[in-house]
């Protein structure tokens, strides 16, 4: 148990670093600006840990689970991390175009950021490449 607990901490940790942020907002946001950079930062890298052991997770549960059932098991994770994020920001705000502007925004970083990750890393393995216009319309209308 004490095994599973320590490759576990990554996850875990976020579970006391979320309760402390709970309990001291107000606290961090009266010490000044230098206070909240580092309370935001540390919860940043919190999060991203936290993530990392999820996507770990749903790696293995898709690995098990074969082709088609884990391709949907690891696209429901992701989706599921925006749609809690974006129900908090709905239940926090009071400006109904935030969200949306938000799903605009996470859909326009990940299209550029596919492509521009695709373009990039195949560009420096295969040097300069033909470019596909079936492809590229069958991407852009699944998108």
């Amino acid at each position: 148990m004490l095994t599973f607990l320590r490759g576990e901490i990554l996850l875990l940790q976020a579970l006391p670093v979320g309760a402390l942020a709970w309990f001291l907002e107000h606290d961090v946001m009266h010490a000044g600006q230098v206070y909240s950079l580092l309370a935001a930062a540390l919860l940043v890298v919190s999060i991203a840990c936290a993530s990392m052991r999820v996507a770990h997770h749903a790696e293995i549960l898709a690995a098990k689970a074969g082709d088609p059932y884990g391709t949907m098991i690891l696209t429901l994770s992701a989706v599921l991390v925006e749609v809690i994020i974006l129900v908090s920001m709905m239940r926090e705000s009071q400006q109904p175009t935030l969200v949306r502007d938000t799903i605009y925004a996470a859909v326009m970083l990940d299209i550029n950021g596919i492509l521009g990750l695709a373009a990039l890393l195949g560009g420096l393995k295969h040097g300069e490449q033909p470019y596909n216009d079936d492809s590229g319309k069958t991407y852009s209308v699944m998108i």
